[in-house]
């Protein structure tokens, strides 16, 4: 084992211990205070060097926005889910919806067959797709009155909107996107609408979410009726400018819209929307619209999907009261209108518009209820009690009713 060097100790030691000359002190504290002088520095030329790179990356118009967020998501209020009167079948294609007794019945099958399917608070509800559907217990939209100051007051949040996306299986609260839709999805129908604060709205089929079209058509007043229309996409409203009846397409699901006055017609008087036109077709193509106010009944037809119009009949036949503003076009491009005579319920037709008869249908007499479109292809006449069916609008058939 190496001897300790005590010696060498003692000397490191005492070194240690003795005071620093003068001079040495001040060395080591010019030499402190530079060394600080320099971190300092650095500091501060780093933080404007930092500060500059964010102001300049904000400030830059180069930048690139990152990926957008989800869309913020809010409860509905004021939606159009009819008068709820229920027992009336709603439906799309060949899945028929109908309250009964409280109970949402489903067919699946055009009506040869029904199930019972639970809707918790659902008393009134619109079918946008062959299983889609909103539903809801009350709340419907009013049109402001003609020569209100104020808007009407919104139906309360917290009224309980629902969606279903799987034919009524199942139910979820409805939510309202902020971002627009481009579109009408495949497949579905917006919301109807009416009125001043008529903005068309649709539901995601496969999430459920509500959300107003990017797109809305120039109209003042503008209605969106989805019994009236097959195929296509039609609004009725009028001119901004003129104030004259106007009817709006859209060929592409409500991405753009063509519309369309009809000069022929006078302004309307005031803001009241009873001179609208109650128009109608059966494959987006051909169609009519129909006046029924503001003078004698008055018909217009189209054959380019709403781009034209050319008024047809100046008159209805004598002794027939139409049975409301609405009608059908058929298949073959004709027209049809539920109409009353002598007590009785019959039907107006024309093959064009033209020159009109008052004829019975076949397989569906005796009914007090106009013609109307179940989706693309799908007509019904129907009451609580009864109800029938038809692929063209001429030729009909009873279907069962739960």
């Amino acid at each position: 084992m190496p001897e300790l060097d005590f010696a060498g100790l003692r000397s490191d030691a005492e070194a240690a211990a003795r005071q620093p000359e003068f001079d040495a002190v001040t060395h080591r504290v010019k030499t402190v205070r530079r060394r600080r002088a320099v971190v300092l520095g650095g500091v501060f030329l780093a933080v404007v060097a930092v500060t500059g790179a964010v102001a300049l990356t904000a400030g830059s118009p180069d930048r690139q926005p990152g990926p957008a967020g989800p869309p913020a998501l809010r409860e509905p209020t004021s939606l159009d889910l009819g008068m709820g009167l229920g027992g009336t079948v709603e439906g799309y294609g060949d899945h028929f919806y109908v309250l009964r007794n409280g109970q949402l019945m489903v067919s699946e099958d055009q009506g040869r067959t029904w199930q019972r399917r639970e809707a918790p608070g659902v008393t009134r509800f619109r079918v946008l797709g062959p299983d889609l559907l909103v539903g809801g217990a009350g709340g419907f939209m009013i049109p402001r009155p003609p020569n209100a100051t104020a808007k009407p007051t919104p139906t309360p949040t917290g009224t309980g909107y629902q969606v279903s996306t799987d034919g009524g299986r199942t139910w979820k609260a409805l939510r309202q996107s902020e971002r627009p839709a481009d579109a009408v999805p495949a497949g579905t129908r917006p919301l109807s609408c009416d009125g001043d604060e008529c903005r068309l709205a649709v539901v995601d089929p496969a999430t459920g979410i509500l959300a107003e079209l990017r797109s809305q058509p120039a109209l003042d007043s503008p209605a969106f009726d989805p019994g009236s229309t097959g195929e296509g996409l039609w609004m009725t409203g009028f001119d901004p400018a003129t104030q004259k009846p106007a009817v709006a397409s859209s060929a592409d699901r409500g991405a753009t819209w063509q519309v369309t006055v009809l000069d022929g017609e006078a302004p309307r008087p005031n803001p009241a929307t009873m001179y609208r036109p109650y128009v109608t077709t059966f494959d987006g193509r051909t169609g009519y619209a129909l006046f029924v106010g503001g003078g004698d009944t008055r018909v217009y037809r189209t054959t380019d999907g709403a781009r034209t119009w050319v008024r047809t009949a100046a008159n209805m036949p004598g002794g027939a009261f139409l049975l409301g503003p609405t009608s059908v076009a058929t298949a073959d491009g004709g027209h049809l209108m539920a109409v009353q005579t002598s007590g009785s319920t019959r039907y107006l037709t024309s093959p064009d518009g033209r020159t009109y008869k008052v004829v019975d249908l076949p397989g569906a007499t005796g009914l007090g209820a106009p013609p109307r479109f179940l989706g693309p292809g799908r007509l019904q006449i129907g009451d609580r009690e009864h109800l029938y069916l038809s692929d063209d609008g001429r030729t009909w058939r009873a279907a069962t009713l739960p």
